[in-house]
């Protein structure tokens, strides 16, 4: 049974409403920032940090020039290149300590009784539509993830679910089977009804800087 206030179906966002755009600084999420900032929106942008390799190393500290050679770093350069693009105020959130407590601890214990855990569903669980979606202060959260949401019915209630995406090769309804319906109620997934040749198409027209880069391979860690 979901809990009470679980139960609220899905309805998209109304004119003026301010909506996050999670972005990676790859072509998905871009797209999305680009999409949204056509409409009658309040879009900001913001990037999630929750690895480094000073992380690796047992510090989550850093130096007073932060963890340099680090791949986030180049991602936050290049959604502050779309940012630009777009005319896109963008912020940057460490949620590092948060993914090493909640999602990189726990698999290792459970590798460690035999399990074979995907660190990706309890990050989008426990990281991104969870110390995300409450740090963003915003009613909306929106993503670059393949899938949809549909909506289904306990008794006479409506409340919403993931559904897959119209591009069977890409679609990532399964990393988001444990997120609540709660946190789906306030989550846009605008690449749901489109192909991933139809993104890089988008990504093309608005001249994006991330429209021709390599596709991530999707690792938590």
């Amino acid at each position: 049974m979901l809990g009470r206030q679980a139960l609220r179906a899905w309805a998209p966002p109304r004119r003026g409403d301010r909506i996050a755009v999670a972005m990676s600084g790859g072509v998905d999420s871009s797209v999305v920032a680009a999409l949204l900032a056509q409409r009658d929106y309040d879009v900001r942008g913001v990037y999630m940090r929750n690895w480094s390799t000073a992380d690796e190393m047992g510090s989550m500290q850093g130096g007073s020039g932060g963890v340099m050679g680090c791949a986030w770093q180049k991602e936050w350069h290049d959604v502050q290149a779309v940012a630009r693009q777009l005319g896109m105020h963008v912020d940057m959130i460490d949620l590092s300590r948060d993914y090493w407590i909640h999602v990189f601890e726990p698999a290792l214990e459970q590798w460690t009784d035999g399990s074979t855990p995907n660190p990706d569903v309890a990050c989008n669980r426990s990281i991104k539509f969870g110390a995300l979606l409450d740090a963003i202060q915003a009613p909306w959260l929106a993503t670059g993830h393949y899938a949809r949401i549909g909506t289904r019915y306990e008794g006479p209630t409506p409340f919403p679910v993931v559904q897959r995406a119209i591009d069977a090769t890409k679609d990532q309804s399964f990393f988001l089977s444990s997120v609540p319906s709660s946190r789906l109620a306030r989550s846009l997934f605008p690449l749901g009804e489109l192909r991933k040749t139809d993104v890089r198409r988008i990504a093309r027209a608005f001249q994006l800087p991330t429209s021709d880069k390599d596709e991530s391979m999707g690792l938590c860690f």
